[in-house]
């Protein structure tokens, strides 16, 4: 799909290239297990380059191509990234003061 030596030396640009032609050319055969890997290395690309929101649409897309792939392996690869999404993003801390506390008479 798309060749892991630009992804591992941070040629990011130039995997971004090859992912765009490799997207046109599943999109083109309607090939929804090809588009699952697509979408999963455009969400490596984009959590290398620490855009969130663009890897969590990536995971989602991958998702949905997984499932109408009809396909189990691709669904549990296209969930163990959107977890993975899931877990990098930050989230806000709680606010102490909104959380009550049993042990105190006053709250």
């Amino acid at each position: 799909m798309v060749d892991a030596y630009f992804l591992n030396t941070g040629n990011l640009e130039r995997a971004a290239a090859q992912l765009e032609s490799a997207r046109r050319l599943a999109m083109m055969l309607g090939d929804e297990a090809a588009l699952v890997e697509v979408e999963g290395c455009a969400s490596d690309i984009a959590d290398r380059q620490g855009h969130r929101a663009e890897e969590r649409r990536a995971s989602l897309a991958a998702l949905d191509h997984a499932k109408r792939a009809e396909s189990n392996k691709w669904i549990a690869h296209a969930l163990v990234n959107l977890g993975d999404s899931y877990l990098k993003t930050p989230r806000p801390s709680p606010n102490p003061s909104s959380i009550p506390n049993k042990h105190c008479p006053l709250c």
